[in-house]
Parts: C-alpha cells; sequence; structure tokens
C-alpha cells in the first residue's frame, strides 16, 4: 500500500548512439583529414577562433564555469543540441532535458565529449565542433536529417549533478511528452495529474479519512507494483505525500492518474518490500470512492 512510513529522485537520458548500421566507407584517418578540412574551412568562413585539439576537434569556451573539471571516472549531467554542420539543421535538441553518462565509458557519450570535457569545469557552456568520427561516423538517420559522416556542431552546457527533484520532474515530463498525454495539470510540488473523471462529491481534507481504488506502476517500465484488491481505506495524512497533495484536488467520485517524483513518493529508501527501487518516480491510477 501507499503508507507513509515507507516515504522518507535516457535522461531523461540522452541517446549517445547511432540510428542505422555503419556502411562501408573511407577509413578513419581518411574521413578524419577531409572533416578536419572541413571544418577549418567552415571556422574560418564564420570567423569562429576556436581551441584545435590535436584529435581535430575544435571547440570554443563560451562560458566558464566554477565546479570541478571532470575525470574519466565522472558521471557527468549535460544539456546539448546537436547541428548538423553541413546543412545547419539540428538534428536533436535536448537543451532543456539533461543526459547522464560515465566520461570515461565510450558507450555512454560521444568521443568529441571525452576529448573536450575533460578540460573544462562544471557548469561550463561549450560548442564543440566534431569530426564526424568523434560523433555518429558513417551512420545515418533513417528520416534523412542525419547524413552519413557528418560533422557535428554541439552546444553542450556541462551541468553540476542535478538535485534529485529536477531529474525526477524532467523525467516526468518526458514520458508525459512521448505518451501525447494531454489534460496535465502541474502542481508546484513536482506532482504531475490527469483527472479522467470528475466527481461531484467534496475535496478531502489533509485530515480526512479516504476510501480508495488504486493501482501503482512504475514509471520507467510501467510494471504494476501494487493495487487495492478490495477498496483501501485510510487517513490521507497516512499516506505518501505525492497522494496526500494530489487526493486533496479531486472531488469525491473523482478518477485520475497521478505522476509521482520519487521525493513525493518513496526517496532514496525505497519501498520497505524491496519491490520499489530506490528514487523511483510513480504513476498511481486513482478512484476517490468516499471521503470521512
Amino acid at each position: 500500500m501507499v503508507r507513509k512510513q515507507w516515504f522518507l529522485i535516457f535522461l531523461i537520458g540522452v541517446l549517445f548512439s547511432c540510428t542505422t548500421d555503419v556502411p562501408p566507407g573511407p577509413s578513419f584517418d581518411e574521413q578524419l583529414e577531409k572533416d578536419i578540412a572541413t571544418i577549418d574551412d567552415y571556422l574560418a568562413k564564420n570567423g569562429i577562433n576556436a581551441i584545435k585539439d590535436t584529435t581535430g576537434v575544435r571547440y570554443v569556451i563560451n562560458s566558464v564555469g566554477s565546479g570541478e573539471v571532470p575525470s574519466a571516472t565522472s558521471i557527468i549531467y549535460v544539456s546539448i543540441k546537436e547541428t548538423v554542420m553541413s546543412t545547419g539543421k539540428v538534428y536533436r535538441d535536448f537543451k532543456d532535458q539533461y543526459g547522464r553518462g560515465q566520461l570515461g565509458d565510450p558507450n555512454s557519450v560521444f568521443p568529441a565529449f571525452q576529448i573536450v570535457l575533460p578540460k573544462v569545469k562544471k557548469g561550463s557552456d561549450v560548442t564543440i565542433y566534431s569530426p564526424s568520427g568523434y560523433a555518429y561516423g558513417g551512420s545515418s538517420s533513417s528520416d534523412g536529417n542525419l547524413p552519413a559522416n557528418a560533422n557535428i556542431i554541439f552546444n553542450v552546457k556541462l551541468l553540476d549533478e542535478p538535485t534529485q527533484f529536477k531529474i525526477d520532474t524532467t523525467a516526468i515530463q518526458a514520458y508525459i511528452t512521448t505518451k501525447g498525454i494531454t489534460g496535465v495539470t502541474k502542481d508546484p510540488s513536482g506532482l504531475r495529474y490527469v483527472i479522467t473523471s470528475l466527481g461531484t462529491g467534496a475535496k478531502p481534507l489533509a485530515s480526512s479519512r479516504i476510501s480508495f481504488n488504486y493501482i501503482g506502476k512504475l514509471l520507467t517500465t510501467e510494471a504494476i507494483f501494487d493495487q487495492s484488491a478490495s477498496t483501501a481505506s485510510a487517513p490521507l495524512n497516512s499516506l505518501i505525500q505525492g497522494f496526500q497533495i494530489g487526493m486533496q484536488q479531486l472531488p469525491t467520485g473523482s478518477k485520475a492518474v497521478f505522476y509521482i517524483p520519487s521525493s513525493l513518493g518513496y526517496g532514496p529508501s525505497g519501498d520497505s518490500r524491496g519491490v520499489i527501487p530506490s528514487n523511483s518516480n510513480l504513476i498511481f491510477e486513482v478512484e476517490l470512492v468516499s471521503v470521512n
């Protein structure tokens, strides 16, 4: 159940991966030589004074942060925008979301990031002009927006580790957007909810005892971790905070879906049964049956 005693959040994560298989093409060194010439020509024509790394990557530090310089073992958080240099078209824009990865792990971050980000402090804003081999290589996107062997301009903000609350609310918003969910109300607490059927009764108070039906799911997998076998009854103030906040918005008889950040659920400790992992965002489908 949703008791308070359990209570005490891809980047949204950015997908650092290619979209299609890599076709045969020039060797890495051959392509790199071409890419460097193209990038340097682009920089010269646009009057951009970039730092030239020996790898061929070019970059401009737009603003210097005050945090630590990350190491290969650091978990980094970034917001990024990717532009295809040859077309000027934005391929992906995650500037309002967060990507997370271990800097030294080639399966987590682009090689261009591994080259440049150890040179800048957290909090910095940097533009990276990456040869194709340090970005998507010979891969291309099925929609044609990413050509094979594309040089990429990365606008990167190297973030301090976001608070769990920010991570949670960003993940919830990404879920809502991806699923095309409409009619969402945003509570200042971080709770998001949709009233699917509006009742006509009184709204409960924090001190009320409520009877309700519910199904609880993990946001990440949509796996059901709990549900009421029959109508449950409990003091509202004995339940997790997300429930307390959400239920007080509902007239009796209403049905709703709550999207609860981990800080309003079971927090970093998870639940006492070990069913809900640490920092899990939750979905609850609820029906407020009665208020006493």
